[in-house]
């Protein structure tokens, strides 16, 4: 995918994964970020469950949700989880608390978590319907 800007479309096709990926897992947020060392789009789900589940079985759970969504544009994204601690986590936390109201934010930076982006949006609380408090 060499998009670097997701059209609304996109960002909805987004929202709803994350209600059928939230079937499966605590979400307490979610960011997409276009890397510029890959060129190409990453959805990190943040979730509390890596603090007391494998890396591995957390994977599986957004693999299920894939697979249960069946949406071609998510099957071609790389989709992660991340930590509370991650650095993707506590960034977009932070800017997500400041815009409480908003479904989705656009971050225009060249530089989030400790790595090189071309763009990034943040789903807002309006986004996620079962918050899971961060804190």
């Amino acid at each position: 995918m060499d998009q670097k800007t997701l059209v609304a479309e996109q960002l909805d096709i987004g929202m709803k994964f994350l209600e059928v990926a939230e079937k499966h897992l605590n979400i307490a947020a979610a960011v997409w970020i276009y890397r510029q060392a890959t060129e190409d789009w990453w959805l990190y789900v943040v979730t509390p469950e890596l603090e007391s589940q494998h890396l591995k079985d957390v994977r599986l759970k957004l693999t299920v949700a894939q697979i249960e969504f069946r949406n071609p544009w998510i099957d071609q994204c790389h989709v992660t989880p991340v930590g509370l601690d991650d650095p993707v986590a506590v960034q977009s936390i932070e800017i997500k608390d400041r815009h409480p109201d908003e479904k989705v934010i656009e971050y225009p930076v060249t530089y989030f978590a400790k790595m090189g982006v071309e763009n990034v949006y943040i789903y807002g609380d309006a986004a996620l319907p079962h918050r899971v408090t961060a804190s």
